[in-house]
């Protein structure tokens, strides 16, 4: 998210208004719309080498910056582009009013990871409703992506956009929106995990408004197939006008908690356009009639599905959840499992852009040639001898991603004396299936040890990533069993841990109840365990907020996390010392099962394993709320949203325009804050203003808490606040200030509205017009400054008292110039300092002489005083400026004055 948002004084006034309309239909607004590829390349979708369709290396490119002028008057816009950060082209483009028009960038095509930016009204010198949207960056190798829209869904939003108060003014805004979020789902997955990074971004390249019903516009389905004959783009999705949508209540309802604002499941299926699997395909039900899918039994021939050796874990029927769930099957995120996928066909376009292609799941299909599961208990030592069974999963045939298991195993194994079974290749079936009907991509494993029984889900996924991350030969994998009887229980106040000798657990020596992770050991960790070459398993249930978390971890040897099996850090060959901060999300209450348990629990279950060889060992591992990273904006606030009403469970970042909010449910209220949010939550916005010095009220309407810092004071502390107040504070402001509101909010009815103006004072004294005997103005103009300007702020005509006496109220609370300039009167300028109220007692004497009005007395005005010389109302040479003493004639006593102050200058 880019800082680019340093607002024109007029446009940062706008903002600060508590009820100022942001982006209205009608106003005016400069809006860059997308940045398109040109030209437009086709990928060949019968290439199954995903080969075809890129720019080649040196070739001529040109990038168009679509820019539409919503407003009713032309205009001429100042823009830039940069390039990788750094200023590559400024112009002045022309718009007549309601008008699109693309201003081009050239550039000659590499592979790399840069990026450009297109900047409109870099001086800010357009007053507009919305600064929000003056600025797209994407990245030159973007994956491309297209959407089509019938003409009165297009119409309708750009009519209802800015009511969401977050800056956008149109479908093309929205379509920004959604790839800023999909852009920072896909940065957000940390690099340190088993993932690596996540190397691909998309960009809105292509943007297409047909007449109402002409979606699809060559068959198919009008979202899934707009234009099935556009090859341009890497992703598709259409929007077909239905009125029903665009009603309160409707699918495209106002509301910053709906697809309005933004569309989750726009980007879900659009990744299905880019061959990715349904996630929540690894989800295992066993269905509450007649038709029951998983037959498998204990000992005495009785199902176990539902039973305390395989719980329910949600609507009396749905028994596994897959573990990697994100947006692709769960929390609106992406997880490591679908960023490795993204990751598979990198940089490559094709075979197909519409959901879904043939490829879809392809993937699926690379597994290690030879697969080892360890099965362990709580503190590590493996189940010698066990007995596992292995039921793959059959055809179903009735619902999507179906699965039956009957009670045949289709492996019986027998653990080795570390606790490991040999699996082949493939031990799900001839190949992986993940379809309609028929998911054998789950298989069940059941482990009979010391003569109990245990139930576990086994996913392909394990497999894939161990293949992705280089184990293409032997993969390994470590399965804990929670043990009935015979190993110390796993709870939340401390680790759980097995002390052993050996590099590898090799020779189980003890284990003991650890409060914390955090040791520097010089010697024998434990009594018993050798200085050198010794191993640790850690596990503890871990409550989280559901949102992001960093996980510190420091160590000089080698460590894995895992947290409900999914590996979150892998630094297993580590030597040396290294800090590593892993950011990771979890929810609060994830779906999966311990195995060995007979419910699911509200924790989360860590695993932490250490392996140490030679000299002092290090060790230290916790979890921590992750911190924003954006940058804070100039004139803007950071948005901060967390999924509680304490700012823990950091969920998302992004860049809001004011603070002006009525969230909850009825009709003409926004719903949640984000669609990602349900029940209540908090926001921390953050922004650094340019303020100018003075004295301001600071106002805040709330119906929930409310907290504010200006600078580092905070000034408004009602965090416990329940019911519709204004809270105010008077402060006088020195220069610009970061300033942080903090709010709780809930979803059924939260107002919160801040905003702050200079406060206002009466500024009184006498006007003495020098050398004057006539009679005098009863008004004359003054002029406020800001100091260090000639120009005015405003101008006034003011009333004059016959004894000069004047007042000027309303004006700003803060050092201003009064300046005045009447008649053959020189400019006189007094400074005024309102900022601590009402100023009297000023004084501003003019001296006479000044002719011809130059602000000088000189020789210019001696010319016209010698014309006017001896002359009345009513003569041919009569000139009223030079009767500088008002006495009606021109004589020896103007001549007096004139000498007085010959060669002197009035203020600037």
């Amino acid at each position: 998210m880019k800082a680019r948002y340093l607002l024109p004084l007029h446009a940062a006034v706008l903002f600060m208004g508590a009820n100022s309309a942001l982006a209205q239909s009608g106003s005016t607004d400069v809006d860059v719309l997308y940045i398109e590829r040109t030209p437009r390349l086709s990928f060949n979708s019968s290439d199954s080498t995903y080969s075809t369709g890129l720019p080649s290396s040196g070739q001529a490119m040109t990038y168009l910056a679509h820019i539409k002028n919503w407003g009713t008057s032309s205009l001429i816009v100042k823009y830039a582009w940069m390039f990788n950060g750094s200023a590559s082209g400024t112009g002045t483009v022309t718009i007549p009013a309601g008008t699109e028009v693309t201003v081009p960038y050239a550039w000659n095509w590499n592979t790399a990871d840069n990026t450009l930016e297109f900047i409109a009204d870099t001086h800010n010198s357009i007053a507009e409703s919305s600064e929000i949207n003056n600025n797209i960056e994407i990245r030159t190798n973007a994956l491309l992506v297209g959407l089509w829209i019938e003409k009165s869904l297009y119409d309708y939003f750009h009519a209802n956009q800015y009511k969401l108060g977050v800056g956008t003014n149109s479908f093309e805004d929205w379509g920004q929106t959604m790839v800023r979020r999909w852009n920072q789902m896909m940065a957000a997955v940390s690099p340190l995990g088993p993932s690596g990074p996540f190397r691909d971004r998309v960009s809105l390249d292509k943007v297409v408004v047909v007449s109402d019903g002409a979606l699809p516009l060559h068959g198919g389905i009008a979202g899934n197939n707009p234009d099935s004959s556009d090859r341009t783009v890497d992703m598709m999705w259409g929007y077909p006008y239905r009125a029903e949508d665009c009603q309160p209540g409707g699918w495209f309802d106002v509301k910053l908690s709906g697809p309005f604002y933004l569309d989750y499941g726009s980007i879900h299926e659009m990744n299905h356009a880019r061959y990715q699997i349904d996630i929540y395909g690894f989800d295992t039900h066993e269905t509450t009639g007649t038709d029951k899918r998983i037959l498998v039994t204990d000992d005495r021939n009785v199902r176990v599905a539902g039973t305390n050796l395989m719980p329910f874990i949600y609507w009396g029927e749905s028994l596994y959840y897959g573990k990697w769930a994100d947006l692709m099957g769960g929390p609106n995120i992406i997880n490591a499992y679908t960023t490795m996928v993204w990751n598979w066909k990198h940089h490559k376009r094709g075979v197909g852009n519409m959901n879904s292609p043939w490829d879809i799941g392809v993937f699926m299909q690379d597994l290690p040639t030879n697969n080892y599961i360890q099965f362990v208990d709580q503190v590590g030592k493996p189940l010698s001898g066990a007995q596992v069974y292995v039921y793959q999963s059959g055809y179903e045939g009735t619902s999507w991603y179906g699965k039956k298991f009957d009670n045949v195993a289709d492996y019986t194994l027998t653990a080795d004396a570390t606790g490991t079974v040999k699996l082949p290749k493939n031990p799900f079936g001839t190949s992986i299936v993940h379809t309609w009907g028929h998911a054998n991509s789950v298989m069940i494993l059941k482990v009979r040890y010391s003569g109990q029984l245990y139930f576990m889900f086994q996913e392909v996924t394990d497999f894939n990533l161990a293949y992705w991350s280089g184990n293409t030969v032997n993969a390994y994998y470590i399965r804990p069993i929670d043990l009935k009887s015979g190993a110390p229980t796993v709870g939340t106040g401390s680790w759980t841990a097995g002390y052993y000798n050996g590099t590898s657990f090799n020779t189980y020596v003890a284990n003991r109840q650890d409060s914390d992770i955090d040791f520097t050991w010089t010697g024998s960790p434990l009594s018993g365990v050798n200085p050198d070459n010794f191993s640790i398993n850690w596990q503890k249930d871990v409550a989280f907020n559901e949102g992001w978390k960093t996980m510190n971890v420091e160590s000089n040897s080698g460590v894995q996390v895992y947290i409900d099996g999914r590996m979150i850090l892998n630094q297993w060959d580590n030597t040396s010392e290294q800090t590593w901060n892993v950011d990771t999300y979890t929810t609060g209450s994830d779906n999966i099962v311990v195995p060995g348990r007979s419910a699911k629990q509200s924790e989360r279950r860590v695993m932490v394993r250490f392996r140490h060889t030679t000299g002092d060992a290090r060790i230290k591992v916790g979890f921590s709320e992750k911190v924003p990273t954006d940058p804070v904006p100039v004139n803007a606030w950071r948005a901060d949203i967390y999924g509680n009403t304490e700012l823990q469970g950091y969920r998302l970042s992004r860049v809001e325009p004011k603070i002006d909010f009525q969230y909850g449910g009825s009709d003409g209220q926004l719903g949640a804050a984000d669609p990602n949010l349900w029940g209540s939550w908090s926001t921390r916005w953050t922004g650094d203003w340019t303020i100018e010095p003075g004295a301001y009220r600071f106002e805040a309407r709330c119906t929930t808490g409310i907290r504010i810092w200006i600078g580092n004071e905070l000034v408004i502390d009602q965090w416990g606040n329940n019911s519709d107040h204004t809270f105010t504070v008077d402060k006088v402001i020195d220069g610009n200030k970061r300033i942080v509101v903090e709010h709780n909010a809930i979803n059924s009815d939260s107002l919160v509205k801040f905003s702050w103006a200079m406060k206002t004072a009466a500024a009184s004294g006498k006007l003495a017009l020098g050398n004057f005997t006539g009679a005098k103005p009863s008004s004359v103009e003054m002029e406020l400054r800001n100091v260090g300007s000639t120009a005015p702020f405003e101008t006034r005509t003011v009333s004059i008292g016959a004894d000069g006496s004047f007042t000027l109220s309303n004006v700003p609370a803060k050092t201003f110039n009064l300046s005045v300039k009447t008649g053959s009167w020189l400019r006189r300028t007094i400074s005024v300092n309102a900022t601590n109220g009402n100023v009297s007692g000023l004084s501003l004497s003019l001296v006479n002489g000044d002719i011809v009005n130059d602000n000088q007395v000189n020789l210019l005005d001696y010319n016209e005083l010698s014309k006017a010389f001896r002359s009345a109302p009513g003569a041919s040479n009569w000139n009223p400026s030079a009767d500088l003493n008002g006495d009606l004639k021109v004589d020896l006593l103007d001549w007096n004055i004139l000498s007085k102050n010959w060669r002197l200058s009035g203020d600037q």
